[in-house]
């Protein structure tokens, strides 16, 4: 049982010899200093703001534990608000996975993303600026459901797979 025509030892020495690419292809070439600096300033372009977009949905995972007294001092909430300030955030979070993997196989990644990021950020807005406990759930429910793709998307992005079929 092998690989191709040959074992699977051929295919490994196969793999070696060309330099880790399948098919023997592996022709390596030097690569000039420019070469070098555009692939480090392209993966630099595409990798920043996936990263920075997941570290805005963890710090918005986390950010009712900091902000907490604060909010039970200005608007006297309960702790059974902030339960449910947290539990708007993910069930809003969990119920978009399904939608955001249709669209993320229809659409690009990065417009996928951008486009919810701005519901997060204005979901951000509403929540700064409400005035009773209403507000601060829809408000962190427009966040969940905005950041929900920010880990998603980035896989989507750095692993090409195929695509729905519809």
């Amino acid at each position: 049982m092998g690989f191709g025509n040959g074992s699977w030892r051929d295919s490994i020495v196969s793999l070696t010899a060309s330099g880790g690419e399948a098919g023997g292809c592996g022709v390596s070439r030097g690569e000039t200093k420019a070469e070098k600096a555009l692939a480090v300033g392209t993966a630099v372009r595409v990798v920043l703001p996936f990263a920075l977009g997941y570290f805005l949905s963890y710090f918005y995972r986390v950010v009712n534990a900091v902000i907490a007294p604060d909010l039970v001092a200005e608007l006297g909430l309960s702790s059974s608000d902030l339960g449910l300030l947290t539990s708007a955030y993910f069930l809003t979070f969990a119920a978009f996975q399904l939608p955001l993997g249709v669209l993320l196989d229809r659409f690009e990644p990065r417009r996928v993303q951008a486009a919810l990021l701005a519901f997060a950020g204005v979901g951000a807005l509403v929540f700064s600026w409400a005035p009773n406990s209403a507000g601060l759930v829809a408000g962190r429910a427009l966040i969940g459901f905005g950041v929900s793709a920010c880990l998603m998307a980035a896989f989507r992005a750095f692993v090409p797979g195929r695509s729905c079929p519809w």
